[in-house]
Parts: C-alpha cells; sequence; structure tokens
C-alpha cells in the first residue's frame, strides 16, 4: 500500500484525489493567474532587486522563488498552492469517522466555497501552513483511529 492508499479509494463513495483535482483547476482556471498579498508583493519586489530578508523563513522565501521565476510570475505557485490545498482538504476529510454523505457534503461544501478557492490560489505563506496544519490533523486523526500501521510495512493512510 502506498501513503495515498486510502485517498484514492474511487468505489466507496468518498470524494476522490480526481474530483478534488478538478475543483482546484477549476479555482485556477477562474482566478488565473492568482492573487498575491501584501507581503508577497513586498518579497516578489526584494527578489527583483536581488535581495532578501528575514521577514518570513528563509524556507518559504527560496520556495516562492523558485515556484514565482525570481518574481516574474505567480501563477505556478497558485497552482501549487491550490493543489495542495485541496488535496489536504481531502486527506483530513477522509480520516474523519463520519458517513460518506456527511464526507461529501463536508468536502465539497468546503472546495466550491469562494473563500476557500480565492484563498488557495493566494500566493502568501498562509495557504502552505494551512496545508501543513491539516495534513497533521489528518494524520492524528488517522493515527487515533487505528488507521497506520507501520509494522515492518509502509505506511497504511
Amino acid at each position: 500500500m502506498s501513503l495515498l492508499s486510502n485517498v484514492n479509494k474511487q468505489d466507496s463513495g468518498i470524494p476522490s484525489v480526481k474530483s478534488a483535482i478538478v475543483v482546484a483547476s477549476v479555482w485556477f482556471l477562474i482566478t488565473f493567474p492568482g492573487r498575491a498579498g501584501f507581503d508577497t508583493v513586498y518579497a516578489i519586489q526584494l527578489m527583483r532587486d536581488g535581495e532578501t530578508t528575514n521577514w518570513w523563513t528563509a524556507w518559504y522565501f527560496r520556495i516562492l522563488q523558485v515556484l514565482t521565476f525570481n518574481g516574474k510570475n505567480i501563477f505556478v505557485f497558485a497552482l501549487f498552492g491550490i493543489l495542495l490545498l485541496t488535496l489536504s482538504f481531502l486527506f483530513f476529510v477522509r480520516g474523519l469517522p463520519f458517513s460518506t454523505k456527511v464526507l461529501n457534503f463536508a468536502f465539497y461544501g468546503t472546495v466550491i466555497s469562494p473563500i476557500f478557492g480565492v484563498f488557495g490560489v493566494t500566493v502568501q505563506h498562509d495557504v502552505l501552513q494551512t496545508s501543513g496544519l491539516l495534513l497533521l490533523l489528518g494524520l492524528e486523526i488517522r493515527n487515533v483511529r487505528g488507521m497506520i500501521m507501520s509494522t515492518n510495512k509502509k505506511l497504511f493512510l
């Protein structure tokens, strides 16, 4: 079993990775090329001037630098952000101990919201941090529910 084995079940009626990618892609296309927050505009200006800062972590600044092609385009970062956020939310929702109907409502009701879509395509560190938090919560829920087995096997999620 792979790390995403539980997320890829499509015959169970629970939201699939494909549906998550479709929703993320729609939000990306609607808001192309993405949105830049104030701090991102400042960071991009620093990149263009050949400078750096310790305002954010160096890791975030370098990710931003790579995914925006040194501040020239934000669309790759926006696509990365909405995909990561949507898939992280899917991972979180699929770990919840509720019926398929409730899981579908929670997932689709959230990801079709303009708040979710606009937040996901906004180029800022908050999207990455929220995605990380959702992944950690999803792992902890699975751990508590006993869905993770790691004895001489790969991690089952």
